[in-house]
């Protein structure tokens, strides 16, 4: 058997769909044994946030975050347009100053001599995390610091920081004093966690790993929503059937990169951009809502679509809202 790595974002995976769980996890293409990732805004972010802060080099935070945003521009992070690009750019710039008042960033973190954490929970199952940032306190002892570039908090049952508690715990030998989250857009400081518990989430953290293994080892990957595919899985399918479009490798990762146009993505960029008058504008939202609008208009609208949509957003426009374009 080989070796089951358990993870954060694989044990968030896992609950949520485990059909996609393989494919995010498991899978690899068998012409060239890469893995697969779906790009998207949100990602996007969040890797160029945490690329430019982690690194600790001594240069202007915002400056770094302007030449790591180039590797996520377009299509490669996920943007269907350049307003929505832009948006999510100014989150980022938000949140990089937003880093930069507090006085943890000025001091380096914790040297971990670029390994990557782990620690056996079972026999071929291993424990893996990154570990965004760690704070050395005065009396030497540890802060673990998670970053956070979501608008939405993390569930009070998450196990994230108590698995950076164990890796950090285990590997660098030291006295874990706090466990944060740091929510990049709203706060300058991290907001500790309680450190209660640990035995009740080391052994919660075990039992989620062995379902794990049970289903790798029987194979059994079935989507969790109960019919063939939800809308995690089906968007690799996406990628199988063709409909997505790829768009780069990620070197680092070994990852192949594909971008998905989303129906709300497309409805956006239709509304933000200036190809349609803003009167156009109203009689497409009328039409996408299934009212009737002048026939005449209608047709110029179409035209100002294919001129401005490519053809995989046209048919995702067409197939959701058929007749009313």
């Amino acid at each position: 058997m080989s070796k089951i790595w358990i993870s954060h974002t694989g044990l968030s995976d896992f609950k949520t769909c485990k059909k996609a769980y393989y494919y995010k996890h498991i899978y690899r293409n068998p012409k060239n044994n890469n893995k697969i990732q779906i790009v998207n805004p949100y990602l996007s972010l969040g890797s160029a946030v945490h690329e430019t802060i982690e690194e600790n080099k001594k240069e202007d935070l915002l400056q770094r975050f302007e030449k790591i945003w180039l590797k996520y521009k377009g299509k490669k992070g996920g943007f269907s347009f350049k307003e929505q690009e832009q948006e999510f750019k100014k989150r980022g710039e938000k949140m990089i100053k937003n880093a930069q008042k507090s006085k943890i960033l000025k001091k380096p973190t914790f040297p971990t001599n670029g390994i990557l954490p782990k620690m056996p929970l079972f026999k071929n199952i291993e424990l893996v995390g990154s570990i965004d940032w760690i704070e050395v306190l005065p009396d030497n002892s540890l802060h673990i610091i998670d970053f956070k570039t979501g608008k939405n908090e993390e569930k009070e049952d998450s196990l994230q920081l108590f698995i950076y508690y164990f890796l950090a715990a285990y590997n660098f030998k030291k006295k874990i004093k706090k466990i944060s989250y740091w929510y990049l857009d709203k706060d300058s400081e991290p907001l500790p966690k309680n450190l209660k518990n640990l035995d009740k989430a080391l052994s919660l953290l075990k039992k989620q790993a062995l379902e794990i293994k049970k289903t790798v080892l029987n194979n059994d990957f079935i989507c969790n929503s109960g019919y063939k595919n939800c809308f995690h899985c089906q968007e690799f399918n996406d990628i199988f059937s063709g409909k997505a479009e790829y768009v780069g490798f990620d070197q680092r990762m070994k990852k192949e990169l594909y971008y998905i146009p989303k129906k709300k993505d497309i409805i956006s960029k239709i509304l933000k951009q200036d190809f349609l008058t803003e009167k156009e504008k109203k009689i497409f939202e009328k039409r996408i809502q299934g009212e009737k609008a002048s026939l005449l208009t209608g047709e110029k609208i179409k035209k100002k679509l294919k001129d401005n949509l490519d053809n995989k957003e046209l048919r995702i426009l067409l197939t959701c809202f058929k007749n009313n374009l």
